[in-house]
């Protein structure tokens, strides 16, 4: 199964309920509220991910975070917002709810977030939120047997600007071949 839509945050992706919650705190501002597509907190959740939770699954690899390192801009916002202070309880919280929702113990890697110089930014407001959200990301599956980043270590497009070589920008690895075995290994130690 694959669930994917470029550019969404980790709200998209959690089950009603779990966004705005007494375990991560509430969601002000919302990140891309609405967005430039008009989607909604949980709404990938119950369009991709509710409809195979009858079914068991044995891995996950989540491949996301470059949209929680900048919002979409915000009217009532003056700064490029982010959502790199929540993050981590948020993929916590996903982690959890999806497997209580599969009723499985599943592996689950999360790729690491690359060089990413995207809209967030100047130069140097991408770079301070680059190594926050790497943190962010590794953070809640430290304690976690069934869990784990898997890293990038791509810099193969370090300017955030999309050239014929690179172009998504920085947002996403050129080198996918070797990411790709670094999960798989990934996933073999974790299952």
């Amino acid at each position: 199964m694959c669930g994917a839509v470029g550019g969404s945050p980790i709200e998209f992706w959690l089950p009603p309920g779990h966004v705005n919650s007494s375990v991560c705190g509430l969601d002000t501002p919302a990140c891309d509220p609405g967005g430039p597509n008009n989607y909604t907190d949980s709404e990938f959740f119950e369009r991709l991910i509710a409809f195979f939770q009858p079914y068991t699954i044995g891995a996950v690899v989540w491949d996301q975070a470059e949209r929680d390192v900048h919002c979409l801009p915000q009217a009532a916002v003056a700064a490029p917002e982010n959502e790199t202070g929540r993050y981590a309880c948020m993929e916590r919280e996903l982690v959890r709810s999806w497997r209580a929702g599969f009723k499985s113990q599943f592996a689950f890697t999360a790729i690491q977030l690359p060089g990413y110089l995207g809209d967030c930014g100047t130069f140097r407001q991408c770079m301070a939120n680059l190594l926050p959200m790497r943190l962010a990301q590794d953070a809640p599956l430290l304690d976690d047997p069934s869990a784990a980043v898997t890293a990038t270590y791509d810099q193969g497009c370090p300017f955030g600007v999309a050239t014929s070589t690179c172009p998504f920008g920085s947002v996403h690895n050129v080198n996918k071949a070797p990411i790709g075995a670094r999960v798989a290994t990934q996933l073999r130690r974790l299952m």
